[in-house]
């Protein structure tokens, strides 16, 4: 049976003052139904931090990310994933024999060569290859980026290995973070 009282004061432990007709057993029915779902001040605290930490990075991130990193970046990553798929090709290689140039460009002649975005275009040539290659990247914020490289001069998504076992292609797309703390 829910017992049921008029509240007359601030002392009355059912309601507080203004609370007029209160079911006693509802209210504490709600009060414990609600405390499992209030957020702690720890949680708080915690999703602020990742909030504003997300926003550093959104704001900072773009400066980090030059067309001298983004070229020494995606030669180093190049060099030695081409060398990977060279060897599980039967063509042995060592990064320091691809001799990777790329020339790297954000969005054409008209923007800046720097910060995020998916317009990034490089142009590369290795060794064996004469004619440049094109790799479309998408950088992001955070100094990361995801490469996509001509099939023609790459390969397709997979490659037949030494055993005679189809498996991806390390050069036809992947994804590397520049070094933050390099230069230009």
């Amino acid at each position: 049976m829910t017992m049921i009282t008029k509240t007359a004061s601030r002392s009355t432990a059912a309601g507080g003052p203004g609370t007029g007709w209160v079911k006693r057993a509802d209210k504490a029915t709600r009060r414990r139904r609600w405390q499992g779902l209030r957020p702690s001040a720890g949680a708080a605290v915690t999703g602020v931090i990742v909030l504003a930490g997300a926003a550093v990075l959104s704001v900072s991130g773009g400066q980090d990310v030059t067309q001298v990193k983004v070229q020494d970046s995606l030669q180093t990553s190049f060099a030695n994933l081409w060398a990977l798929q060279q060897t599980e090709t039967g063509h042995p290689m060592r990064p320091t024999q691809v001799h990777p140039a790329a020339t790297c460009d954000k969005g054409g002649p008209d923007v800046p060569d720097v910060g995020p975005g998916g317009d990034w275009i490089c142009q590369m040539t290795w060794t064996g290859q004469t004619e440049p290659g094109k790799f479309e990247l998408n950088v992001h914020a955070n100094s990361c980026y995801t490469a996509s490289g001509p099939g023609s001069k790459v390969g397709s998504f997979t490659v037949t290995d030494t055993d005679g076992r189809e498996v991806t292609n390390p050069v036809y797309a992947f994804d590397v973070c520049m070094d933050a703390d390099a230069s230009a």
